[in-house]
């Protein structure tokens, strides 16, 4: 069984369960172009132009949200790898759940480049987290916890190759046994009919012996 066969053929249950978190990562990460920040005004400024903000002529990179928005869609790919203790998806769960707090946290990052004396002018004009963001926060936490679910939900036993090895030695052994027995049997067999027929031949030699000595005998008379 290939690697991909192997992701195809886990349980239903666990299959689905990271194919609903990828599919909310993936939403989540679109939410990262529209707005991160708004304002009384409704005026609001996108997710990803926080992310890599330019200042002075210098880049800044927003580190806490850069993990929160892009880190998740890609965490998520090695849930769909067939685990049998199904306990390992507890840790990207943790990370994902982290992942949500940073993007539920948009307006402090926001606010990470500036001075106090500039950040807390900004605090009073009324800014804070747009309703986009907080559906991205709340889509990445979702799959968390469907990344915790799927984490204490039971997986199948995947035995190891070395396993799978004696395992298939095993049958071929088993095969070979049979054709063995078969071979054995069927010699036996042929044997048998050889004896049988040369019972019969040296029955029909006695009776016809019998047949000609009576000929020979009434001859005689």
């Amino acid at each position: 069984m290939t690697f991909f066969k192997k992701i195809a053929h886990q349980p239903k249950r666990q299959l689905l369960l990271s194919l609903a978190a990828e599919a909310l990562a993936v939403v989540a990460f679109g939410l990262f172009f529209a707005k991160g920040v708004t304002d009384a005004g409704g005026d609001g400024l996108e997710s990803f132009k926080i992310t890599f903000f330019v200042m002075s002529r210098s880049f800044y990179l927003n580190v806490p949200l850069f993990i929160g928005f892009i880190f998740p869609m890609f965490i998520l790919l090695f849930t769909f790898i067939p685990n049998k203790n199904s306990k390992v998806y507890l840790v990207p769960a943790f990370i994902l759940l982290a992942c949500g707090v940073m993007v539920a946290c948009t307006y402090p990052c926001y606010l990470l480049p500036f001075t106090e004396e500039y950040a807390e002018m900004v605090d009073k004009s009324g800014v804070h987290i747009s309703a986009e963001a907080a559906v991205a926060a709340a889509f990445i936490i979702l799959a968390a916890l469907l990344t915790a679910v799927k984490a204490f939900s039971p997986a199948p036993a995947y035995s190891s190759p070395a396993a799978d090895k004696e395992v298939k030695e095993s049958q071929t052994q088993l095969e070979e046994d049979a054709q063995l027995e078969e071979d054995a049997q069927l010699e036996e067999d042929v044997r048998a009919g050889e004896k049988e027929d040369g019972e019969r031949a040296e029955a029909e030699e006695e009776l016809l012996q019998d047949i000609r000595e009576e000929i020979h005998s009434k001859d005689g008379e």
